[in-house]
């Protein structure tokens, strides 16, 4: 099988990236890791316990370990955590693949959001209570969202999902992804380069 450098689904949390990154493995017979699903494996207990018992910079610095040691692996789609995604700290770091920002309409967020806000770690505040009515969801997810946006921005590829499905969203995906990889080896086979 040849090697292809690994692909990054970024965006907010309930874009999709978990949904569609494992679509998206099983067609392309890749390897597929969600970096709240791997810290969880490392660490032997929930997010939400992380961040209860040790803080919530500690969970970031876990969660980017974690996102390090999956960049240097080939052939794989990586869902990110909301809150990584290509600033100072990890540029290098999505440099190593094929970034996507899974852009979601605000509304279909909240909506998916309300549907699951107990197991969002950053809907809690200081690992109090989830922030139960819709409008509280809203606002949270309103407030996050214009902070991280110019960061997902910086990902090359953007994705405009306006509450399509999944599985249309991942087929989209799919072609986006053969086609930059096709593009990544073409300009390898005119260098001579070989990765």
């Amino acid at each position: 099988m040849r090697k292809f450098p690994p692909v990054f689904l970024c965006g907010f949390m309930g874009a999709g990236k978990t949904s569609c990154g494992r679509i998206l493995a099983e067609k392309l017979r890749w390897e597929f890791a969600d970096t709240d699903e791997e810290t969880e494996k490392e660490y032997g207990i929930k997010i939400s316990e992380i961040i209860n018992e040790k803080g919530f910079g500690f969970f970031r610095v876990c969660e980017r370990k974690i996102l390090r040691k999956l960049s240097l692996r080939k052939n794989i789609i990586i869902a990110c955590g909301g809150g990584l995604y290509p600033n100072a700290a990890l540029e290098n770091v999505f440099r190593r693949g094929i970034s996507i920002f899974l852009n979601t309409a605000e509304n279909v967020l909240c909506e998916r959001l309300a549907r699951c806000a107990a197991s969002r770690p950053k809907l809690c505040t200081g690992g109090k209570e989830p922030e139960e009515t819709i409008d509280g969801i809203c606002r949270k997810t309103k407030k996050l969202l214009s902070r991280r946006m110019p960061y997902y921005r910086r990902c090359p590829v953007i994705f405009n999902d306006n509450g399509g499905s999944i599985e249309r969203n991942a087929v989209e995906l799919l072609h986006i992804i053969s086609a930059s990889m096709s593009v990544s080896t073409d300009r390898n086979n005119r260098t001579g380069s070989v990765k």
